[in-house]
């Protein structure tokens, strides 16, 4: 810690991301991401990070009721453990200026880290919401909820550092090649013959020209005009380059987030959460309460957020990929046999029992939908989207009467 690690491809490391309160010299269990991806053994530094999500899998499946074990309460310890990855600022400001060496390390380091946090946050998310005899739900749920936190700021820094180290690749994945422009062009080189141009340019125009002839000033003007024209096309050329750059660190940070470990589909029970409720309800009634508030105390709760974003985005990505299987069309109207025209009013019937539509088909897909709906209504998502709308419709109402700030009205539309 704080640069006890000795490795001359190890950046400063400190132990972050802990959902534990216990202060940091009473750690027992904490994750050793940094020496690992600093090592110089190929197995340690190239084999054993990739086995940490499916051990931890594994682990945890064993332990859980659901599948005959005693409880995830047993190893909930490596849900709120600390994990020993680069400094801050090692992944930040001082990013750029780090050897090539050291910026693949805090990069891998990164990504692995995100890998572990989803894994744990798949893991542990059931047993987070539905209680279970003899495990602590309330304690359970915080630590998940800070790893929620603790996902949105790694993945905040993977986009970063992954963009600027174009020589990580996650595992099993093909590096993007560089383009062609970023090679052909030094940065460097260009800003200081940029500068030896406009100081050559300036020169010419404070030299006194009342001496010169015709014919010099004539040859001067056209080294004006012709260094004029350079600086231009030096500077088109870079604006390219930097366009060139910034789609190609786009794309790099891209590849290395589709390389991450997926979010579960029951990741997103979290939203019904009463730890990310606008008013920390457990009974139902925060969307009443919230409509029951004005518009300068809804100002003070907090609506939305990083996290709430990401699951309601896993919501819909979760329900899109159980439902919207094929083009959706309405329930056809079934009728008996005998045509509409000669039949009694009220003889039109809807014969769902031999509806297509109607019916829950007992494949294995339409068997995992409905199965993911059930614990979608049971953990309480539903009522915890309609209450977060409830303030958001609320707030926006308010904004008529100019009751909210500029800023405040910009969150709200996020």
């Amino acid at each position: 810690v704080a640069g006890s690690v000795s490795s001359f491809t190890a950046p400063q490391g400190a132990m972050r991301y802990s959902c534990n309160t216990l202060d940091a010299p009473t750690y027992v269990v904490y994750l050793r991401l940094l020496p690992l991806l600093a090592s110089r053994d190929p197995s340690e530094r190239d084999i054993f990070p990739q086995q940490l999500c499916p051990l931890l899998q594994l682990l945890v499946t064993c332990h859980d009721k659901r599948y005959g074990g005693l409880g995830v309460g047993d190893v909930d310890g490596l849900l709120g453990c600390p994990m020993l990855l680069p400094t801050e600022a090692s992944v930040g400001m001082e990013f750029e200026h780090l050897p090539p060496a050291k910026q693949w390390t805090a990069t891998a380091s990164i990504f692995f880290a995100t890998c572990f946090c989803r894994e744990l946050i798949n893991v542990f998310i059931h047993s987070a919401a539905f209680r279970v005899e003899g495990q602590d739900d309330e304690e359970l749920r915080a630590m998940v909820v800070e790893r929620l936190r603790c996902l949105v700021r790694l993945e905040e820094d993977l986009i970063f550092t992954s963009s600027k180290c174009s020589i990580f690749s996650p595992p099993g994945s093909t590096p993007l090649p560089i383009p062609r422009e970023l090679t052909m062009f030094a940065e460097d080189i260009e800003e200081t013959a940029l500068s030896e141009i406009s100081s050559n340019v300036s020169r010419g125009n404070d030299e006194s020209t009342e001496k010169m002839t015709k014919e010099e000033r004539k040859a001067l003007a056209v080294i004006k005009k012709a260094a004029a024209k350079k600086i231009s096309e030096r500077a088109k050329s870079k604006q390219k380059t930097l366009k060139v750059r910034s789609r190609f660190e786009t794309a790099l940070s891209e590849h290395a987030h589709k390389a991450l470990r997926p979010l579960g589909s029951l990741v997103c029970l979290a939203l019904g959460f009463p730890e990310l409720s606008i008013l920390g309800q457990e009974d139902g009634v925060g969307s009443q309460r919230a409509l029951s508030l004005g518009a300068s105390q809804l100002q003070n709760l907090k609506v939305g957020g990083p996290v709430t974003l990401m699951l309601l985005s896993q919501l819909s990505e979760s329900l899109q990929a159980l439902f919207s299987s094929g083009k959706v069309s309405a329930i056809p109207r079934f009728m008996t046999s005998r045509s509409p025209v000669d039949e009694e009013p009220g003889e039109l019937i809807n014969d769902f029992a031999t509806n297509p539509y109607a019916k829950c088909e007992s494949s294995i897909h339409g068997t995992r939908a409905f199965a993911f709906l059930d614990l979608v209504l049971a953990a309480g998502v539903f009522a915890s989207v309609h209450e977060h709308l409830a303030a958001v419709a609320e707030i926006r109402g308010s904004e008529n009467d100019g009751g909210l700030d500029n800023d405040r009205e910009a969150d709200t539309k996020k």
